[in-house]
């Protein structure tokens, strides 16, 4: 691993970022028993976005959410994983319990370097697959949707049928908002 810098901002404290490289990846694939000639080019690392808002949300969860939701045990998170029989990759999910069930904390962070109709079809496969997930895996899920101001209008019509297993939390990416959500509630939409 190689710390590739860190974020610093007026109301954020500062988070190391990283990046890994090619012979950190190699000693890992060898501990897992893929042989020495084994190619492992496509299992890099995506270069693209290295400092992004949209990368540095997706790496913060776990932190943002124990700040945010302090009631919620939050046990574990990822950032940019996928789930590979979904087809999916969400920015990230992170596991714990809130108000006593277990449940899934997934996040979507939208630049808005879309059309408003392309971010809609966007939003309502991203909740289909994750509402799909969360049932078939029998957990609570929440659903984040972090965005400027334009971006969460035009992808509030995704969200129009909230199981009652679900929640979702549709607030804004901005810096000084970190570690901020509205409390999500079972079977309803929370517009921050």
């Amino acid at each position: 691993l190689a710390s590739q810098g860190a974020q610093s901002g007026k109301d954020e404290e500062p988070r190391p970022y990283w990046r890994i490289r090619r012979p950190g990846l190699s000693a890992a694939l060898r501990v897992w028993g893929v042989p020495p000639e084994a190619e492992f080019g496509g299992r890099t690392e995506r270069n693209r976005l290295l400092d992004s808002t949209h990368r540095r949300r997706s790496r913060q969860w776990p932190a943002w959410l124990r700040k945010a939701l302090p009631h919620a045990d939050i046990y574990a998170g990822w950032s940019e994983v996928g789930i590979s029989q979904l087809r999916t990759n969400p920015d990230a999910l992170a596991w714990g319990k809130m108000q006593g069930v277990e449940t899934l904390f997934w996040l979507e962070v939208e630049s808005g370097k879309s059309s408003r109709k392309l971010i809609l079809d966007k939003t309502i496969t991203r909740w289909l697959k994750a509402t799909g997930y969360a049932r078939a895996v029998g957990v609570h899920l929440v659903f984040v949707f972090l965005a400027m101001p334009w971006v969460r209008e035009a992808a509030r019509l995704a969200f129009t049928d909230v199981p009652s297993h679900s929640a979702v939390v549709v607030a804004d990416w901005s810096r000084s908002n970190f570690g901020q959500l509205p409390y999500p509630k079972w079977g309803e939409v929370v517009f921050e």
